[in-house]
C-alpha cells in the first residue's frame, strides 16, 4: 500500500511569493515615475530669468554688449540656444545688456502656458530683473 504525503495548505509557495513581489515591483515602478514633460510656467520663468542674469553678468565681466533674443518658443544667447517646452510662449524680444550690465530699454516679457500667464520685468536704469 502506498503512503500518502500530507501537503500543508497554510502558506504560499516560493513561486507564488515571487510572482506577487514581481507584480508589486512593476506597479511601484509605474506609480513612482514622474512625467518627463511636466511643464511649470513659474519654473520656465525662473530659467528665463537665469539666462538674462547670466547675459548681464557676462556683459559686466567682458565689458562687451551681450544680446539675448527671445523668439516665442526659444531663447538665443551668444553661446547657447534654449528650447522652451511645448506650449510655452514668450513672444519676441531683443534684449541688449551694455558693458555696465544695463539694458537698452525696459521690458515686460509675458510668457504663457495653457491658461497660466506670468511676467518677467526688466528695469531700465538698474537692470534688475524680477518675476511677477
Amino acid at each position: 500500500m502506498a503512503k500518502h504525503k500530507r501537503v500543508s495548505k497554510q502558506g504560499f509557495t516560493l513561486v507564488e511569493l515571487l510572482m506577487v513581489l514581481c507584480v508589486v515591483s512593476v506597479c511601484m515602478l509605474i506609480l513612482t515615475q514622474s512625467p518627463k514633460t511636466l511643464t511649470s510656467l513659474p519654473m520656465e520663468i525662473d530659467k528665463l530669468k537665469s539666462v538674462l542674469l547670466k547675459a548681464q553678468r557676462e556683459a559686466l565681466l567682458s565689458k562687451q554688449v551681450q544680446h539675448v533674443q527671445i523668439e516665442e518658443t526659444f531663447i538665443v544667447t551668444a553661446d547657447k540656444r534654449y528650447q522652451l517646452p511645448n506650449g510655452v510662449n514668450c513672444g519676441y524680444h531683443d534684449i541688449f545688456f551694455n558693458e555696465r550690465g544695463n539694458v537698452n530699454q525696459a521690458r515686460t516679457i509675458t510668457c504663457s502656458y495653457k491658461q497660466d500667464v506670468k511676467q518677467l520685468i526688466v528695469h531700465l536704469g538698474s537692470g534688475n530683473i524680477y518675476a511677477k
